[in-house]
């Protein structure tokens, strides 16, 4: 049975971060997107959690793992994005903390965390809470490909997000529309 569900989960969690051909038409839900020299950024969705859950996989054997704020005054905010490569004939990136940022209505940044290492087991993943698959780490992306996952940020609870600073390879900010 745990060879069946890690195979099952390995197989949603490839599913979930997608490096796909992107088409011409726009997906609905979109709360920016602006090009770059070489890249574009979509933003779909922020959301602002208690608790974010994700696994990972290791020789068939899934490992669940919780990321918290780190103060009940806190939340952390989940950001859809994807990048894509429009022009170069290969991007290489390393995406970490200094990668990407979070504006709130007033200008302040906050940092992205890194989700591997402000984590715990998570014995068990309540039944109303999705899995997460984070854009973090190396990615090489070849040209009209791109990489779909989540950013993660710790923010206060009152945060009203307003755009999304994009700094690996080149900068790209995206407003949010309302």
């Amino acid at each position: 049975m745990k060879t069946k569900f890690g195979i099952l989960f390995t197989l949603l969690s490839v599913a979930t971060l997608v490096v796909t051909a992107c088409g011409s038409d726009k997906p609905k839900g979109i709360l920016g997107s602006q090009r770059g020299n070489n890249m574009s950024l979509v933003v779909y969705e922020v959301t602002l959690k208690d608790a974010v859950y994700y696994g990972e996989t290791k020789d068939n054997v899934a490992t669940y793992y919780r990321v918290k704020p780190s103060s009940p005054d806190m939340k952390l905010a989940v950001v859809s994005i994807t990048i894509r490569n429009d022009k170069s004939t290969q991007i290489a990136m390393n995406v970490d903390d200094k990668s990407y940022r979070l504006l709130d209505k007033d200008g302040k940044e906050f940092l992205s965390i890194d989700p591997f290492k402000n984590r715990e087991l998570a014995p068990n993943v309540p039944n109303n809470e999705g899995l997460y698959t984070w854009v973090w780490g190396p990615f090489d992306i070849q040209k009209e490909f791109g990489v779909t996952g989540w950013a993660l940020f710790e923010v206060p609870k009152d945060t009203k997000a307003t755009q999304f600073r994009w700094d690996a390879v080149e900068t790209i900010f995206v407003r949010f529309e309302n």
